[in-house]
Parts: C-alpha cells; structure tokens; sequence
C-alpha cells in the first residue's frame, strides 16, 4: 500500500486513533460497566454513546462483535439488534466513504489470491457477491473496499449491506441475550 498524500494519512490515523482509544477504555477501565452505569441513568439516550464506538470499531480491523455482544446484553434482543444493524449499517457507509476519499491518494491493490475461489467467480456488483462475502472473516472490509474501489453504486451496496447484516445482528444478539437467561 502506497500512500501519495497526508490528507488520506491523516484520515485513516484518526480512524485507527479514536479506535485504539476505545480498546484501551474498553479493557483496562472496565469501558462496559461505565455504559451499563449510564444506562442506568439515561435510558436509551445510551444509543447516543454506543451506535458511534460502534462504528469507529467497526471500520477499523479491531473486532466490534465483542462489543455489539455486551451492547445486546445491555440493551436487550430485539433492541441490542437493531443497534448493531445501525452501527454495521452507518460503518459500511463511512468505510466506503473514507475508501472513496482516499483511494486516488492511496495505492489499493486488491489480492485477489486471497478472496476465496467461490467468490472469484461471482461478479463484484452482484448481490451475492455483496452479501455473502459479508459472512466471511474481515469480509466486510474486503466487499466494501472492493465497491468502493470499482464504484459499485453506494445504494446497492448499503441495501444488500442491510439484508447481509440482519441474520448476523439478530444472531449476535440472540446468542449475548441466551447466555443471559440460561
């Protein structure tokens, strides 16, 4: 990866930033006890906080289940799953965004060699390719970058974002909210 300008640097320093932030909360200041506290005192104004750590974790590669699993917990099944849809949603949307900003500045060589052979045979604007690469590990990051950089239609792509996260939030939610009651 070639980068030819600060702007994208920059861009992509601030998201990796705010996201090592949130990490560090999360693990060594018992990040979820202060959410549950203010759950407490808020009401579900906690969507206010949750939804954008939500998304900043979710567009970097750290791993934003962990924490849509304790937001599930929190908020319930049917609301901890409406949640972690809005915030894979709108992270879909920034990802493709901040990819689309920045790729005339960054070299994005996609190696292909490694997207598996299944997926090398169907086409990149398709909807399959679209939502079933989403249940892949990092499939997200690799079929957004991958709109992004052949400018599939933003439309498109957050439809078939919006049918490929609905089984995995209600999945992530119902199996945070089992553990709970059983």
């Amino acid at each position: 990866m070639k980068i030819n300008s600060y702007r994208a640097l920059t861009q992509i320093l601030i998201i990796l930033f705010l996201a090592s932030i949130i990490f560090v909360w999360l693990n060594y200041y018992d990040g979820i006890a202060v959410i549950e506290n203010i759950k407490d005192k808020y009401g579900l104004w906690l969507l206010l906080i949750t939804i954008p750590i939500q998304v900043i974790l979710s567009v970097t590669p750290f791993p934003s289940e962990a924490f849509a699993f304790g937001i599930a917990i929190l908020l319930g099944f049917k609301l901890g799953a409406l949640s972690i849809w809005v915030a894979w949603l709108i992270s879909a949307y920034v990802e493709y965004k901040l990819i689309q900003n920045t790729k005339k500045d960054i070299d994005l060589t996609i190696n292909y060699k490694k997207i598996p052979s299944f997926l090398k045979r169907i086409p990149i604007n398709s909807p399959f390719f679209l939502i079933l690469g989403l249940y892949l590990p990092f499939g997200s990051h690799v079929v957004i970058g991958t709109a992004a950089i052949n400018n599939i239609n933003i439309k498109r792509l957050m439809i078939c974002c919006a049918i490929g996260y609905t089984p995995y939030s209600l999945l992530v939610s119902g199996i945070a909210n089992n553990l709970i009651l059983n």
